[in-house]
């Protein structure tokens, strides 16, 4: 029997040689710096998911999207950490943050600096993407990554 969870979308959005990410304050918690991501409620696709989360947490819309990959992280558990590339930035408008004091910082760092804050488990929230970080080394190789076409498992 496994446990179940809702789906976390994780959002690399390039905009001028950079990725975006966010520095983001809950109440009564640190700051955290991740990636922009949450999760896919019940009716959502993981893309329609994607998309809402990148314009409610940095108020940016993209034209251009591709699923990078899908990882199953925990085995007992029924839940998946979809990625994807948003290129093309297309609108920018204010964000949408909860209305409980919740603060989001929009930060443009560089692929190295993002890839290094992935691959160093020093960033809970990046966790989920540092097995993609080790397999891609530079923003020409993000670009590039092709479409995710599913994977085959063993039952």
């Amino acid at each position: 029997e496994m446990l179940k969870r809702p789906d976390t979308v994780q959002i690399i959005a390039v905009e001028d040689g950079k990725i975006v990410a966010i520095e983001d304050q809950q109440p009564g918690r640190p700051m955290q710096l991740h990636l922009p991501g949450g999760r896919a409620d019940e009716d959502d696709t993981w893309l329609d998911a994607a998309k809402r989360e990148l314009k409610e947490e940095t108020g940016k819309s993209y034209k251009s999207w591709r699923h990078l990959t899908a990882d199953q992280p925990a085995a007992k558990i029924e839940w998946f950490t979809p990625i994807f590339l948003a290129t093309d930035l297309e609108s920018e408008s204010k964000q949408q943050t909860d209305s409980d004091g919740e603060k989001i910082k929009v930060v443009l760092m560089t692929f190295e600096e993002v890839r290094s804050l992935a691959l160093s488990g020093q960033y809970p929230m990046m966790s989920y993407l540092a097995p993609f970080f080790a397999k891609v080394k530079s923003l020409e190789e993000l670009i590039e990554f092709p479409e995710f076409k599913g994977k085959e498992i063993d039952i």
